[in-house]
């Protein structure tokens, strides 16, 4: 049987107080802002770690009082400049991220409404060096992740993983991985396909002619007009790399508009711009009729060229253009598929079985659309070369 004496608490934080030395004597690049700029200051300390007779533990103090995130301040310095405005440490909203994660808080909203709480927040303030006075809300939070940019995020968890393998609770010889599906806020509108050009797609040179036609065949008709009656103008998808499953171009909805009775008020402060642009103001006028613009999605007209140029943003393009339908068994009945708007995420376990310990130290997202093998291969390629990703996020 294995000697565990060596992952006792007490062992491991000998073995870390060389290892944190060592970790900020390898980064030494200095912060362009002087401190009296930081609206914070991360300095670590150790804490006495407060183990019940159950085993129950606070894993962010845990945490805080073993690694020293001094390093995360030199690693980020090239995000950020010496001119502009106060900001907070870098390390200081490393270690918030890392104790919301740690704390298992489901949003950063409800992390934030806690750090601002008087007596809840306290710890997690102490361990980041924010003062009372000075707390950082979700923008700033918005701000940091934007500054630094995930390649940063990526060499921080590179370093967490080389402090605990260095440790010597993680080895690398059995590793295990895991895909599953996770949805992402945006909402799903139709298409798996939108891309960026979906939003400014440009229609036939024809098309406001055509509109027009459709309106004045309408009004030369006038017996067979519904007033009120919702008529609507279509356009089909126009993208070439549809894949060959989808047999029939989907279509979308341009425009919607109606022909209501012309009131005095109507006449005179509000104009119908769809009437303007088509130049049937006067023939609606003598008919008494208003031409009411319901919806649209219509983005831009361009006319610079001999005939006006519509374009238009697809309504079924989701605000999340990367995330796709992915599909999973149901949980209570593996016959059934379910489809899930959002990404695919490989995460890769390293299995210490002497110890028994699993620890999650790479992970890999997707649309959720791709393939279990392709997020497989691309792991292995990233585990042999060795660029380790740790899974907080």
């Amino acid at each position: 049987m294995k000697d565990l004496t060596v992952f006792s608490l007490k062992e491991i934080q000998k073995k870390l107080n060389s290892i944190n030395v060592k970790i900020n004597l390898e980064h030494k690049e200095t912060f362009p802002k002087e401190r009296y700029r930081l609206l914070s200051f991360y300095q670590y300390k150790k804490r006495f770690v407060d183990i019940s007779p159950q085993g129950y533990f606070s894993f962010s103090k845990l945490a805080t009082s073993l690694v020293d995130f001094s390093f995360v301040r030199s690693l980020v310095a090239s995000s950020y400049k010496r001119c502009g405005g106060p900001c907070f440490d870098p390390a200081s909203f490393f270690v918030l991220y890392l104790c919301r994660y740690l704390d298992k808080f489901k949003s950063q909203k409800s992390f934030v409404s806690c750090l601002h709480d008087k007596d809840k927040g306290r710890c997690y303030r102490t361990y980041a060096g924010i003062s009372d006075n000075r707390i950082p809300c979700e923008a700033d939070f918005s701000h940091f992740k934007k500054q630094i940019k995930p390649e940063k995020f990526d060499e921080i968890f590179h370093i967490l993983v080389e402090i605990v393998k260095r440790v010597g609770l993680i080895t690398g010889k059995i590793l295990s991985y895991d895909g599953t599906l996770f949805p992402t806020y945006a909402n799903y509108k139709g298409c798996n396909y939108a891309c960026e050009e979906c939003k400014s797609i440009p229609l036939k040179d024809n098309f406001l002619k055509s509109l027009r036609y459709r309106i004045i065949n309408s009004l030369n008709h006038p017996s067979k007009i519904i007033l009120g009656k919702e008529r609507c103008s279509f356009a089909i998808c126009p993208k070439d790399d549809l894949p060959a499953s989808v047999k029939k171009r989907p279509t979308f909805r341009t425009l919607s508009f109606s022909l209501v009775p012309q009131e005095e008020e109507q006449k005179e402060e509000k104009p119908s711009e769809l009437a303007h642009v088509l130049g049937l103001e006067k023939r609606l006028s003598e008919e008494g009729l208003y031409l009411k613009l319901l919806s649209s999605s219509i983005s831009r007209i361009d006319l610079t060229g001999d005939e006006p140029l519509v374009y238009v943003s697809c309504p079924r393009v989701p605000a999340d253009l990367e995330a796709k339908i992915g599909y999973k068994r149901a949980n209570h009945n593996p016959n059934k598929k379910v489809a899930v708007f959002g990404y695919q995420s490989m995460i890769t376990t390293n299995i210490e079985l002497e110890i028994g310990l699993e620890l999650p130290v790479g992970c890999v997202s997707s649309p959720a659309n791709e393939l279990d093998r392709l997020l497989f291969y691309f792991r292995k390629r990233k585990t042999y070369r060795k660029t380790w990703i740790f899974a907080l996020f």
